[in-house]
């Protein structure tokens, strides 16, 4: 999302120096771009002092895009994409959930979510943030 942010920001940057001649400073922070997702738990925290036990915010179109809990916390695991969800559940070692009818596609994964939740919070359980970071390096925005 930062980067749609900073794509957005150079199409208005490119737009103002067609119409005005002058260019722009595009600063776009990643904390920032990912804590508009999460505005109505963060207001949530800030009335309330108590953050929303299932993550700040579970989305309501993808999932996996949440936070999950860890030995040591917690970590955001965002599969997207339908590759990120095979390379989740390969790393995982749950090869099984690709083609289980719960959780084959998004929208089965949405109509079946706490399920889902279940299988993917029994493994972070058993890591540290760092161990399951590791684990998706490279192929799972987390």
């Amino acid at each position: 999302f930062p980067g749609t942010l900073m794509a957005l920001g150079v199409v208005s940057a490119i737009h103002h120096a067609q119409h005005t001649g002058k260019g722009q400073f595009l600063d776009v922070s990643m904390y920032d771009a990912m804590l508009a997702f999460q505005k109505s738990a963060v207001a949530q925290y800030g009335f309330t002092g108590k953050p929303n036990p299932a993550g700040l915010q579970r989305a309501m179109t993808l999932y996996p895009f949440d936070l999950f809990p860890t030995k040591d916390g917690r970590v955001a695991i965002a599969a997207v994409q339908p590759h990120h969800w095979d390379l989740l559940c390969a790393a995982m070692g749950r090869p099984d959930l690709i083609t289980d009818e719960r959780s084959t596609t998004n929208a089965a994964r949405l109509l079946h979510v706490d399920w889902v939740e279940e299988q993917i919070c029994s493994w972070t359980t058993q890591l540290t943030r760092a161990e399951v970071m590791e684990k998706l390096n490279g192929g799972i925005p987390a």
